[in-house]
């Protein structure tokens, strides 16, 4: 009913409800602790599904979302694209990939134009499998062409252990987290 909760800001919960608690409702903090799934398959299966339709679901509320943490299955070249389109105002945005696979399209024109519509975007966390990228110089490569179409942007995390801070315009700093199953364990030596 949308005379419950009336001004429920945070929503923190399975994708299942979701529609049901931000639709009509001020959520500004969208932190889903399920994949984004269809409830019925594809013929295909879960892994070939769009996520576009699923993440529409989420931009029904009636507060711009500023937080966005959600895991998918599969990552289509279209994904950033998508969450760039339903939340302009997004400020932080978390997509852990448990397919651990990505369309290589993302990192390159794709994620450009979608970062550079985020323009509040502070953090960006992607949450990938090392084997998704290349080298150190690679990923300063993305992370400069980020920048240069958002300047507001100053943590990148492109894999679950590896952080990219910024100090200062085209300053950014890599650190290596130990334990990556635990997002408050230390932080391994830097590289520039």
């Amino acid at each position: 009913s949308d005379t419950c909760l009336p001004r429920l800001g945070i929503y923190r919960g399975g994708y299942g409800c979701a529609e049901e608690f931000i639709t009509g409702r001020p959520v500004y903090d969208i932190d889903l602790n399920t994949a984004l799934r269809p409830r019925e398959p594809a013929s295909h299966g879960w892994m070939g599904h769009d996520n576009a339709p699923l993440l529409k679901v989420l931009s029904h509320g009636t507060a711009p979302v500023r937080f966005l943490r959600f895991a998918v299955t599969t990552w289509r070249a279209s994904l950033l694209l998508t969450v760039s389109e339903l939340f302009p105002e997004l400020e932080t945005l978390r997509i852990d990939n448990q397919g651990n696979f990505i369309h290589e399209t993302w990192q390159k024109d794709d994620g450009v134009v979608a970062v550079s519509r985020l323009q509040k975007l502070r953090q960006m966390f992607v949450g990938m499998s090392e084997r998704n990228f290349g080298d150190i110089d690679w990923q300063k490569g993305v992370i400069a062409k980020w920048e240069e179409v958002n300047p507001t942007l100053n943590e990148v995390w492109l894999t679950r252990r590896e952080r990219w801070m910024k100090y200062a315009a085209k300053d950014w700093k890599r650190s290596v987290r130990a334990d990556p199953r635990r997002p408050d364990a230390n932080m391994e030596g830097s590289t520039s």
